[in-house]
């Protein structure tokens, strides 16, 4: 069978097609609710009671004021070689959690490092510097630069605005209104603010990072006249909702000294696994040693493993102190149009910025056999080292799973897909 097609250029006659779907968008800010204190450890909870609105959490984001300060609230001199770490605001919580009507959608332990290490995979390289919540990548001078812009220019005096898709899976992935639904967000903010933080000598520079305004900006769509009536139509009909996305799940293990390969069983826990991205850091927790730079803690092999299935099935070792990891840079780098089924260019970081600064391992083990898509795999990581692993060494995992919300006869529920 054939189609003839036509080139666009000599189509003249096609309608002026306008949308007026949509009559009004406002911004609504949600504070935290009675009781919450910005600044000792504990919930802070946002909640939007069940009502008659249109929200679009996709477009959603969390407004933060906050004061960078010497340690007994006085003002940081231009000498004092302590600045922001990248992602510094998402490191001030311990935890973040959604949930609609009461059922919890996504719950994100340290969202600090499992933004920072979705957001390396996934953001490009232009975004730096050019960003609302503090997203500026390592480089050889940037604790000037950002004493500069922190310090010197702002005076310690800081504004983020942190996009809600930068925390949750679901926010990211489902962009349409919701409605009719009460919808609860949940920081738990962190006991210490050191990892927001990191200096040149510890012993001699120090800071703490205080948050004084703290508020939840949500899109509130006004449908035009006729739309409302096909929606109101469609949720009072009880008709299934479905809105599938990719959640976000993060773990970390402490790597026993002293040797060179490790086993780490997360078990059965997690369905429908897509990717799952590791990385380690060695002394870096609460102590201004920079949270957000990752080491490569000398590796030289690691795989996956759902049940007895390998991923990938062979790897090449590798050396990053000598630069030779292409393989593991690759999958890094294919991760992002993968993930979003993309096929789009875009700039990923520098090689060398990836060995130096954030050697992620990536594992895209969306191929799965018939076993393991039956059941809930077994969750296995294998990793050997060209050294003894040296002591306070984490290793960290973000996994990436499919899952859908589904709202039916006025009921929520979390499923995988």
């Amino acid at each position: 069978m054939t189609v003839e097609a036509v080139d666009r250029i000599l189509i003249v006659d096609s309608p002026i097609i306008q949308d007026q779907s949509i009559q009004k968008e406002n911004l609504i800010s949600i504070f935290p609710s009675s009781g919450s204190s910005l600044n000792q450890h504990g919930e802070i909870n946002f909640i939007i009671e069940t009502c008659d609105q249109y929200l679009l959490l996709h477009k959603s984001y969390i407004y933060l004021e906050a004061s960078l300060t010497k340690l007994d609230s006085s003002a940081l001199s231009d000498t004092d070689e302590v600045t922001l770490t990248n992602n510094a605001p998402m490191f001030l919580f311990d935890r973040a959690t959604y949930s609609m009507d009461g059922m919890q959608v996504e719950n994100v332990i340290d969202p600090g490092r499992a933004s920072l290490m979705k957001g390396l995979l996934t953001y490009s390289s232009t975004m730096n510097k050019q960003n609302t919540f503090g997203w500026i990548l390592e480089t050889k001078d940037i604790m000037n630069y950002k004493i500069n812009k922190y310090t010197k220019n702002r005076k310690g005096l800081l504004t983020f605005c942190i996009p809600l898709t930068h925390i949750f899976g679901f926010a990211e992935c489902y962009n349409k209104i919701v409605y009719g639904r009460k919808h609860t967000l949940s920081l738990y903010r962190s006991p210490e603010n050191k990892n927001s933080i990191t200096s040149t000598d510890p012993t001699k520079f120090t800071a703490k990072m205080t948050i004084n305004k703290l508020q939840w900006i949500i899109p509130k769509i006004m449908p035009s006249l006729e739309m409302q009536n096909k929606l109101l139509n469609l949720f009072e009909s009880n008709k299934l909702v479905q809105m599938p996305f990719i959640s976000r799940q993060f773990e970390s293990y402490n790597i026993p000294n002293g040797n060179r390969e490790f086993t780490w069983k997360l078990g059965t826990k997690y369905d429908k696994i897509k990717y799952i991205v590791l990385s380690f850091q060695t002394a870096r927790d609460n102590n201004y040693l920079n949270a957000a730079k990752f080491d490569n803690c000398g590796l030289e092999e690691i795989y996956v493993e759902l049940n007895s299935e390998r991923y990938p099935y062979e790897c090449l070792k590798f050396d990053f102190d000598k630069f030779n990891a292409v393989q593991q840079y690759n999958f890094a780098k294919e991760f992002r149009n993968s993930y979003y089924e993309s096929i789009k260019d875009y700039i990923f970081m520098e090689e060398d910025v990836y060995y130096y600064y954030y050697p992620l391992l990536v594992f895209d083990v969306s191929k799965q056999n018939d076993r393991i898509i039956a059941s809930r795999p077994d969750v296995t990581i294998k990793a050997s080292f060209a050294k003894n692993i040296a002591q306070s060494t984490k290793c960290y995992c973000l996994i990436l799973s499919e899952n859908v919300v589904e709202v039916k006869d006025n009921r929520v529920k979390v499923v995988s897909i």
